[in-house]
């Protein structure tokens, strides 16, 4: 487990640094800072490392060593903004993204993001799979196919709000922790530009 968490937190940090890289040329880009927000719901938050503090009015947040951290400890990082919250959904993200970030996104030029993971059945999908028989589980990620197609418009919805604040930034959308396949239809959303 500690070493999937390990490969997965280099390939992350692997992943900014290409998208940090592409701002400028290499001898340019290890003279500056790379200002950087992140922005999302429990994962980017950091919910369960450590115990939780409140960040603004009512935006929970773990204390404990995550992803954001440790980007954030790297040379030449600017970490201008953490304002992930656990509990957050699609909705609360665009909220926050026009108002309390306009400003760090404006100047940003990486954005990290997680959405969608508090809309989507997480307690009901594994009790009905793992405790209910066949047509339990196969109707309850019929379900979860369903919530999924309707969460890809609110998801770029949230994409359009950080990239109308962030014009310039290169948006990293990072994934949560697969527990269940679930089989739906849905088109790729368009590649930002």
């Amino acid at each position: 487990m500690a070493r999937n968490v390990t490969r997965r937190v280099g390939g992350f940090l692997a992943a900014v640094a290409r998208a940090a890289a592409a701002f400028g040329s290499t001898a340019n880009a290890a003279e500056r800072n790379i200002d950087y927000v992140n922005l999302g719901d429990s994962y980017s938050a950091g919910y369960g490392t450590g115990s939780l503090t409140i960040v603004g009015d009512a935006c929970s947040q773990g204390t404990g060593s995550d992803h954001v951290s440790k980007l954030a400890a790297k040379k030449n990082v600017n970490l201008t903004l953490d304002f992930a919250c656990a509990g957050a959904d699609s909705a609360t993200l665009a909220g926050i993204a026009a108002t309390v970030a306009a400003g760090a996104l404006g100047d940003a030029e990486v954005v990290t993001l997680t959405v969608g993971g508090n809309e989507l059945p997480w307690a009901e999908l594994p009790g009905a799979c793992a405790y209910g028989d066949d047509l339990q589980c196969a109707g309850a990620q019929q379900v979860a196919g369903s919530i999924l197609s309707s969460l890809y418009a609110r998801v770029l919805h949230t994409l359009s709000v950080i990239r109308s604040s962030a014009p310039n930034a290169r948006i990293v959308i990072l994934g949560s922790t697969t527990i269940q396949t679930i089989h739906t239809t849905f088109t790729q959303p368009p590649r930002a530009t």
